[in-house]
């Protein structure tokens, strides 16, 4: 039988992204996310998680430097500067989706 933990999810602070500054942080799941996409989200504003899920890959990328530190180096600095947030309890977050088979 599965066993089905509770965990400390991670947020963004409302009290840091306020009002429609919530809308310009989200973005679609990676991987249905283009080229074109990726550059709008980056403009949209400057803690959009794409950068987190899809840092883009640069000229100058080696070893020590590329989308996945830059995208690590993201999420860190916005948890120390309290955009986002470790939720204080465990918690169980349910999704619910649907669709329709084209």
């Amino acid at each position: 039988m599965a066993k089905i933990r509770p965990l400390r999810g991670v947020r963004y602070n409302t009290a840091m992204i306020q009002g429609d500054a919530l809308q310009r942080v989200i973005a679609p799941p990676y991987d249905v996310i283009d080229d074109e996409a990726v550059q709008q989200l980056y403009a949209a504003h400057p803690n959009n998680v794409v950068r987190v899920d899809l840092n883009v890959i640069q000229a100058t990328d080696s070893d020590a430097n590329n989308r996945y530190t830059r995208a690590r180096r993201h999420m860190l600095d916005w948890l120390a500067m309290g955009i986002l947030k470790v939720e204080d309890e465990p918690a169980l977050y349910v999704l619910d989706q649907r669709f329709e088979d084209a």
